[in-house]
């Protein structure tokens, strides 16, 4: 007779024991915290590169396209044909040049001093002493009932800014708006404002840092209205121009019209060129 401890002995050989790995609760819940730590690291990291992408995309696009369309397209080098018949058929600009850096306007007020003559020429500037606001509207680019503010003293740069801070500008020294039965000379309403940087103009559009942004896709043939003293005048325009800061052939207007002239800093807030919008009476 085998005894008992024998027979067990024989029924169960030694062997290599194997052990089944046994994960805590605790570790798998680690393991899945670590897991949406990365993935909210990717996904953030991944919104930051396409927030500045964006960004600096929207930045500079309005400046490239602005670049194309001086130097490739005929945007700034097309004119309205035929041009309007006023008093007469001339369209050759008079010519009258000054810095235009720091100070907009000094320097070109320092040559007029010494030649004893106006931003007009020789003859008093229509409405010179009229003070007070008059409004423009340009459908097209959707400007409506814009602030002007009437015979800016551009001498004094920190007059016309200050200016600038609540409304556009009219630079004294240029006519105000006028028609045949007003005045039968030829004149030029000459007025300037901010353009910025395109990003920044896009949320702030109520603000007049950004008024003449939309100027930048005004084309030919457009209309333009004023209201001054009660009544309404009709400008269409006649051509874009981009000149360099130190031109300032465009303050004259055209010989022998009633014109309106816009101008504002090229590219959108930029100080390298100004974009000038040159309108003639209808």
């Amino acid at each position: 007779m085998i005894p008992a401890v024998q027979i067990m002995s024989i029924k169960y050989k030694k062997g290599p024991i194997k052990y089944r790995k046994v994960i805590s609760p605790k570790k798998v819940g680690s393991k899945r915290c670590s897991d949406k730590k990365n993935l909210s690291k990717f996904i953030i990291s991944t919104a930051l590169i396409i927030t500045g992408t964006f960004t600096v995309v929207s930045q500079i696009a309005p400046t490239i396209r602005f670049f194309v369309d001086k130097n490739f397209t005929n945007k700034y080098n097309e004119f309205l044909s035929p041009v309007p018949n006023h008093n007469q058929t001339s369209s050759n600009s008079t010519s009258q040049t000054g810095k235009f850096e720091y100070q907009y306007f000094s320097d070109l007020f320092d040559t007029l001093n010494n030649s004893k003559g106006t931003v007009a020429g020789a003859r008093i500037p229509y409405k010179y002493d009229w003070s007070g606001f008059f409004s423009m509207s340009i459908p097209s680019v959707g400007i409506k009932n814009i602030r002007v503010t009437a015979n800016v003293d551009s001498y004094n740069e920190s007059v016309y800014n200050n200016v600038l801070r609540n409304s556009l500008a009219h630079f004294k020294g240029t006519d105000l708006p006028a028609d045949n039965d007003d005045y039968n000379l030829d004149t030029n309403t000459y007025i300037y404002g901010h353009s910025a940087a395109s990003s920044w103009a896009r949320l702030n559009k109520a603000s007049y840092e950004a008024a003449f942004n939309p100027l930048f896709d005004i084309n030919v043939g457009d209309k333009i209205y004023v209201k001054f003293e009660d009544k309404e005048y009709s400008y269409t325009v006649y051509k874009t121009k981009i000149t360099k800061p130190e031109d300032m052939t465009t303050l004259q207007g055209i010989s022998g019209k009633k014109t309106l002239t816009l101008m504002t800093c090229a590219p959108p807030g930029s100080s390298l060129n100004r974009l000038n919008v040159i309108a003639i009476l209808d």
